[in-house]
């Protein structure tokens, strides 16, 4: 698993060019936003939009590579492999 969560954290680095901080997600009801991206792939995946949810994934790393959101990442590849 923390193979996975480096993996992306070099992907992301690689890919979009962008040094990764450490942020606070921010929460809606209580809901974590990568909480609610991880909801949204999940029903993106059942419904099989895949090419689709992994356009909404890089959508969301490239407005903040974030390590949520990166994690979010490591999570939807697991997920599908």
């Amino acid at each position: 698993m923390e193979e996975a969560a480096r993996l992306t954290k070099l992907l992301a680095a690689v890919v979009f060019q962008k040094h990764l901080e450490e942020e606070q997600s921010g929460e809606i009801y209580g809901i974590s936003q990568d909480a609610m991206l991880l909801g949204d792939l999940r029903r993106m995946i059942l419904n099989g939009a895949i090419n689709e949810a992994e356009n909404l994934l890089f959508q969301r790393l490239e407005l903040e590579a974030s390590s949520h959101n990166l994690s979010v990442a490591g999570i939807f590849y697991r997920e599908l492999s």
